[in-house]
């Protein structure tokens, strides 16, 4: 019998170094042709993300300003531009009611109103629910925004002597004679001014910049640098702004309709929003 060949062992296959090459050359075309196809919806993907964010932020900050315009002293809002920074600003309402015009009759105790021709009337009662006034506030009656009926330089605003909650009787300092009845006979409390400050850049570093816990002053802030807005409470409430408008002028904001248009960038993106607030206007 012929003997069997003894079989060959330990020898191995394997790729040769040109093999390697062209499956290395292969992978990189492919891989170069898909990072081509998939970079178009990637970018947009994040381009869609700084898109939704910024919008988020200009929408949060219109409707918060538009809350704010709506729930303060009709009339007294504001606007001044000064050095590429402008500044919107309205006096909030703390709390409000209707006033006793003339005494009763049937209810002797109910006897104190309010005379806005007696210069030495210091008081009235509350008709309707109790109202509460917190240390350092005012009162407004019939603010027209001009002449004597602005709460900002005007003799339509007096300090609250009466200090507390759910007060029925309102006591204040007198001073001289209301420029009038308001309409409604309607009153109000506040305790001091807001302004928002909105300073754009076109390179996306503006900011929006609320302030709070000042002094009603005659003349409107116009500077973040001095009194009373560089002591008052300073919040930031949107960056990235290029762009910031809110108009009518100062003159037409008497009709209590403020028209708002912001626009931020980031990342390249840009969204602009725009809104317009109607606030009550009867005194």
């Amino acid at each position: 019998m012929t003997p069997l060949r003894a079989k060959r062992f330990g020898a191995k296959a394997g790729f040769s170094l040109v093999e390697l090459v062209m499956v290395i050359a292969i992978l990189g075309i492919l891989s170069a042709s898909v990072s081509v196809f998939m970079a178009s919806p990637v970018r947009a993907y994040f381009e869609t993300i700084d898109r939704a964010t910024l919008t988020g932020a200009a929408n949060t900050a219109i409707r918060r300003i538009m809350r704010e315009v709506q729930a303060a002293v009709p009339n007294s809002a504001r606007i001044t531009t000064r050095a590429g920074t402008t500044f919107l600003e309205f006096v909030p309402i703390v709390d409000a009611g209707r006033y006793r015009t003339a005494a009763s009759n049937s209810y002797p105790t109910q006897n104190d109103p309010l005379s806005v021709t007696d210069p030495t009337d210091n008081s009235f009662q509350v008709l309707g629910p109790t109202v509460n006034v917190p240390a350092g506030s005012q009162l407004v009656v019939l603010n027209l925004g001009y002449g004597n009926a602005n709460l900002y330089s005007g003799t339509n605003i007096r300090s609250v002597t009466s200090i507390g909650p759910a007060l029925q009787t309102i006591t204040f300092t007198p001073t001289t004679v209301w420029p009038g009845d308001s309409p409604g006979y309607r009153f109000y409390i506040v305790n001091g001014a807001v302004t928002y400050a909105c300073t754009p850049n076109a390179s996306g570093t503006g900011t929006l910049v609320r302030y709070s816990g000042y002094a009603i002053q005659a003349a409107q802030p116009s500077s973040t640098l001095l009194a009373p807005l560089v002591g008052a409470n300073g919040s930031l409430v949107l960056d990235d702004v290029t762009g910031c408008t809110f108009t009518p002028g100062p003159v037409s904001t008497d009709l209590n309709a403020v028209q708002m248009a912001l626009q931020l960038t980031r990342s390249g993106e840009t969204v602009s929003m725009y809104s317009q607030v109607h606030a009550p206007n009867n005194p």
